[in-house]
């Protein structure tokens, strides 16, 4: 070779190099098309291998087979679980097949079992159910899962034959449900206050504020007796537990005043001076010199009347203020009447005349639906272009969300009086009263919201538009401490947008 035609040895390599570049990038991204689409396959065929046993898995867990049946459900379980382990280690497909279908049909099995069952404990369900309602799993997990051990006892003992052992360990169970349902709900309403008598004992208040919080135990004893009484009506509990704490809580600042000023040294003397100068602080502030010569009583009476008098004075600018917006309407009715008259500004008369006659027509329609109520059903009312049925008379059992046969005349009323409104757009509100745990009571007030607007959508036209909300105690429209204002607030709302309403949006 010629010097002249010498060449670098590393230019032809590096040309080849750069030529292949883009089929080394295809062939890569082949490869990883085919890596996907194999994986997407894989999954694909996995789905159709376990079908039949992730169907019966599902009914199984529907018919709760997980607590009436634990024998058969944890022989199915595991044999599922054995399937699925030899799917991943890539164990032949026969194999696998077998154990599947083994699975499905021990899945069945205790799908059946739980049928019967369900019948013999159906006491000790509801007792499960509501101690759950009332998070007793949470508050006292030893006695639960005392309560679940037991109730797995009987649903075993069922299952191999055993119905006297099943019965009677079912009933023991169903009876610890029940007090740890109580406990857990003694647990929601009175674990504040005395967490704070605990604080209070530690501290030694009562050395220095016995009556305080001696009402304070009271209290909690009165709430607890009533809560024992009845534990699904609990206003008056609430409202004494809250009032017992706040007493715990007073008896713990006296109790610290009271210590300050015997380290400091302070007489009676001292603390009546320190009073009157705080009343002395609030009449200043109403512009009164008050006396003290005949007593804190006296200078608070003197208060008393001051405050009174000036609530009355603004009772009185009130009645003012409204009689001038009275006048101010007249006015502008004066005003329209006479721009009618000249026609400057005036609407189309023959357009006043025609939507005169639309109100009436939908003041009319919604009197014929509230009609079809009665006061104990509960009644419709009409806010603007909305139209809202309020509903009393649907009762849920505590902490529950199905709605009973019983009340399929009711709900067959509220049927006919929204056909009163077609083409409308259907919202379903359910509300419960201000006693329990705050985040169940937005659970249970969501699921009785659903059930109510599944049943609309089961019942209406396809294209009814229902949605479903719940509030929980959030929207009281009546005192919680009386029955009549409980059952008011535990309510459904069904706001009803008619056609008119959509149209003129």
């Amino acid at each position: 070779m010629k010097s002249g035609d010498r060449r670098s040895p590393s230019a032809p390599a590096s040309r080849a190099a750069s030529e292949h570049l883009p089929l080394r990038a295809l062939a890569f991204a082949l490869c990883a098309v085919i890596a996907a689409s194999g994986t997407h396959a894989q999954e694909s065929y996995r789905t159709q291998l376990f079908r039949e046993a992730d169907a019966a898995l599902v009914h199984a867990k529907e018919a709760n087979a997980e607590v009436l049946a634990p024998k058969s459900f944890s022989r199915a379980m595991d044999t599922y679980l054995e399937a699925k382990d030899s799917y991943v280690r890539g164990r032949p497909i026969d194999e696998i097949q077998v154990k599947v279908k083994n699975a499905a049909r021990y899945f069945q099995a205790s799908t059946d079992a739980s049928k019967p069952a369900s019948m013999i404990f159906a006491g000790t369900l509801t007792a499960r159910a509501d101690a759950m309602s009332a998070d007793a799993m949470r508050s006292m997990p030893d006695r639960w899962d005392k309560a679940e051990a037991l109730f797995r006892s009987a649903a075993g003992s069922l299952e191999d034959g055993d119905q006297r052992s099943a019965r009677t360990d079912g009933a023991e169970a169903m009876g610890l449900y029940r007090a740890i349902e109580l406990e857990a709900i003694k647990s929601n309403f009175l674990s504040r206050a005395r967490d704070i008598l605990a604080r209070a004992e530690e501290m030694k208040v009562r050395t220095t504020a016995p009556q305080t919080l001696e009402r304070a135990y009271k209290l909690v004893n009165l709430a607890e007796a009533m809560i024992q009484q009845n534990r699904y009506d609990n206003g008056e509990p609430r409202r004494l537990a809250e009032e017992a704490g706040y007493e715990a809580a007073h008896a713990i600042y006296l109790h610290t005043i009271i210590s300050q000023m015997r380290t400091q040294g302070r007489d009676l003397e001292d603390q009546i001076l320190e009073a009157e100068t705080t009343v002395g602080k609030i009449g200043a502030t109403l512009n009164l010199k008050l006396k003290f010569d005949q007593g804190i009583e006296t200078a608070v009476d003197q208060i008393i009347a001051a405050l009174r008098n000036r609530d009355s004075l603004r009772a009185e600018d009130f009645d003012s203020l409204r009689s001038v917006r009275a006048d101010n309407d007249n006015l502008r009715r004066r005003i329209a009447m006479l721009e009618t008259q000249t026609g400057g500004g005036a609407a189309d008369p023959a357009d006043q005349l025609r939507k005169g006659e639309e109100r009436k027509r939908h003041d009319q329609t919604v009197a014929l639906a509230s009609m079809i109520f009665t006061p104990e059903d509960g009644l419709v009312l009409r806010d603007g272009n909305t139209v809202l049925l309020r509903i009393y008379g649907l009762e849920f059992q505590p902490g529950k969300s199905l709605i009973e046969p019983r009340f399929s005349g009711l709900l067959s009323k509220v049927v006919r009086a929204i056909r009163m409104f077609p083409n409308a757009q259907i919202t379903v509100e359910a509300h419960t009263e201000g006693a329990g745990n705050e985040s169940l009571n937005q659970r249970i007030s969501e699921s009785r919201a659903e059930s109510v607007a599944s049943y609309l959508r089961s019942v209406l036209p396809p294209s009814t538009p229902i949605l479903s909300q719940g509030f929980g105690s959030s929207r009281p429209i009546a005192d919680n401490t009386t029955p009549e204002g409980r059952t008011r607030n535990r309510r459904i709302d069904i706001i009803v947008l008619p056609e008119w309403a959509i149209v003129h949006r």
